[in-house]
């Protein structure tokens, strides 16, 4: 399993959606704030699981059951941290529908994206309590494949509109723009 890409990526894309829905939402940014507790919480997933599946690797010559043991915590600790990766893209969705000014930065389609991604991730949820063989078990590919690839189609969609904003912005001389707390009220 190599996540070295997404431990690369995974905090800056959650730093600058922040920044993105930092300048879309209202006073109290709700939805900021548990966009980028998500963020660095699932950016922790990446990097902190796999030195779980490492130590096995590192090991091979120890007991296999200590061996499996290990590789069943990273596997369950990973899959348990779905409900983080949720509530970061559903947040970030709703915040991107919720964006009622004139040049959105997130195209609406993008931001159903989001959502069906979070909500694809709870699948993984399941796997614990699914018998062996079943797509939704913990083999299954249902559990992996699903809610992995939407993660991936929802972060290189995000990136890409980030990256046309940013672009837009630096052609507009506005990336300092900062809008005072009262006016955006």
């Amino acid at each position: 399993r190599d996540v070295t890409g997404v431990q690369t990526c995974a905090l800056p894309i959650s730093g600058q959606l922040t920044a993105v829905l930092r300048r879309i939402e209202a006073p109290g940014a709700t939805f900021t704030t548990t966009q980028v507790v998500g963020g660095v919480l699932t950016a922790w997933a990446f990097i902190g699981t796999p030195i779980s599946w490492l130590l096995p690797a590192f090991r091979q010559d120890g007991d296999p059951q200590v061996i499996r043991a290990f590789s069943d915590f990273a596997y369950l600790t990973f899959n348990s941290t779905f409900i983080i990766s949720t509530m970061q893209a559903v947040a970030a969705g709703m915040l991107g529908l919720a964006d009622n000014r004139e040049r959105r930065v997130f195209p609406r389609w993008s931001c159903w994206v989001a959502i069906v991604a979070g909500l694809s991730f709870f699948v993984v949820g399941l796997t614990p309590f699914i018998g062996a063989g079943s797509a939704l078990s913990l083999e299954g590919w249902f559990a992996g494949w699903i809610p992995g690839t939407m993660f991936f189609i929802w972060t290189a969609v995000t990136t890409v509109y980030m990256v046309k904003d940013v672009r837009y912005r630096q052609r507009n001389d506005i990336l300092s723009e900062v809008i005072p707390t009262a006016e955006r009220v």
